[in-house]
Parts: structure tokens; sequence; C-alpha cells
């Protein structure tokens, strides 16, 4: 768990970690799209090596944390 600290993406690797670590134990990973799109070719890397992640994807279009960062500094969505 990375405590909010908004590092996207970490639980993939995270996960393949933990896969390859204790590889007889189901490892469940639980992403943004935002994030996934940030690690994606990690995807590859646990085809290849095998490993059997069930990876959950949390499609909401967005980045959350940085739209909530905004908002707290009356940022506009959108705004340039």
């Amino acid at each position: 768990m990375t405590n909010g600290l908004s590092s996207m993406g970490y639980s993939l690797p995270a996960a393949i970690v933990a896969k390859l670590l204790e590889p007889a134990r189901p490892v469940v990973c639980f992403i943004g799209d935002g994030g996934l799109a940030m690690v994606q070719s990690e995807l590859r890397l646990a085809a290849s090596l095998g490993l059997e992640l069930l990876v959950v994807v949390f499609c909401d279009d967005s980045l959350n944390r940085i739209e909530i960062k905004q908002a707290q500094r009356d940022y506009r969505a959108g705004a340039r």
C-alpha cells in the first residue's frame, strides 16, 4: 500500500513481487485505469513469467488523486 502518496501504478509491480515471493498464494491486484496506463508493460512481464495474477481495473477515465489535489487548491477541472 502506498498510503495515499499518489504512487500511480504501484499495485501491479507490487503484485508481481508478491507472487514471485509467494507463488502458491493467490494474488489480486487492484489498480485504476490511469495507474495501469503507466505500467501496462508490466502485464507483459507477468505473462512472460507465467505468473497467475488476478488484475482488477477500476475504469473512471480520470486521474482521481490529481483531481482531488486540484480541487483542494480551487483549480477548475480542465483549466489551463
